[in-house]
Parts: C-alpha cells; sequence; structure tokens
C-alpha cells in the first residue's frame, strides 16, 4: 500500500489497533477503497464508499464485524439533469 494511500487512513489505522477483529475490518475497508469498491452491510440497506465507512467506524457507528460486510461495484447516482419535470 503506498504511503499516500496510508494517510487517508490514519484515524482507521489508530482506531483498529486496540482489537484483532477491528485491525481485520480496517485492512478490509482500506483494500476496498484501493480496488476502488463500495462496501455495503449484508444485513441493512446501509452503502458506504470506504472513506465514508472509515470515518463513521471511528466515530463509533457501524462497529459490526467483517462478516456483516461485503465490496461491491461502485453505485452510480442517477443523472436526472435531462428531466422534463
Amino acid at each position: 500500500m503506498m504511503s499516500k494511500d496510508i494517510e487517508k487512513f490514519q484515524s482507521l489505522i489508530k482506531w483498529a489497533n486496540l482489537e484483532p477483529w477491528k485491525k481485520e475490518l480496517a485492512e478490509f475497508v482500506i483494500k476496498a477503497e484501493l480496488d476502488g469498491k463500495h462496501i455495503e452491510c449484508k444485513y441493512q440497506n446501509l452503502t458506504f464508499t470506504p472513506r465514508a465507512l472509515a470515518r463513521q467506524l471511528c466515530k463509533g457507528h457501524f462497529i459490526w464485524g467483517i462478516v456483516n460486510w461485503v465490496v461491491i461495484n461502485p453505485i452510480k447516482k442517477p443523472d436526472y439533469s435531462d428531466s422534463q419535470d
């Protein structure tokens, strides 16, 4: 991993050093970022960019084990610029 990529996730890496399962989750999030993917919860309608999920984890939100998450292709937002409303 390049040092520039690591810099983006310093808070997550610090958070993850507390427990092994958090480290596994942090590595999962960083790999998704490097692969250009998004992360989706298997059991709830929640999808995050890796950076957004990293911020949430560091704030104490969505602290679920890695088994609750799956990597997906990025979701494209619909383009409504041509709509005739």
